[in-house]
């Protein structure tokens, strides 16, 4: 559920937030491309600096500046391989490092809970990135690392699409 506040500009008040299962707040601007109308949300100016647009509740305008570097669709890609790994009590690897990985989709596609880490440990209850519940679906962009897991109880897959 997503709380919208008012802006004023100047006083970095939250633009809005949304609250997620571990009870922390996660800040969401919407990015359009660059082209100059009242509907797209990044602007750049003739000197090439770059700003979010904003509209404040009574449908004025306004800029706030961005820093940083901008890497527009770093996610984007033509070629996606699909592999399937058994379910294993103990840990095993679900996709091996890849330098030229953009993305990975993991499926757990068991009854059980799977115990995913993306670090090269051997997982366990209590070493974990993440667990992903039976059915649960989760997706990575630009981790490269190895990613290891294993299931609470052996029986499924893993479906792993990896776009490079």
């Amino acid at each position: 559920m997503a709380d919208s506040v008012g802006y004023t500009p100047g006083t970095g008040a939250v633009i809005s937030t949304d609250q997620l299962p571990d009870l922390t707040h996660a800040q969401h601007v919407k990015i359009k491309d660059g082209t100059p109308d009242s509907t797209n949300n990044l602007v750049v100016d003739s000197n090439g600096a770059m700003y979010v647009r904003l509209r404040d509740n009574a449908g004025a305008d306004a800029t706030v500046p961005v820093s940083g570097t901008v890497t527009a669709n770093p996610g984007l890609s033509s070629t996606g391989t699909i592999t399937s790994v058994a379910s294993s009590a103990t840990s095993v690897t679900l996709k091996a490092a890849n330098s030229s990985r953009k993305s990975l989709v993991i499926y757990n596609d068991s009854t059980a809970i799977l115990y995913v880490a993306t670090a090269n440990v051997t997982a366990t209850t209590s070493v974990f990135t993440f667990k992903l519940d039976p059915g649960g679906v989760y997706e990575e962009y630009g981790y490269t690392g190895i990613v290891v897991g294993f299931w609470a109880t052996a029986n499924g897959n893993a479906r792993v699409t990896e776009r490079t």
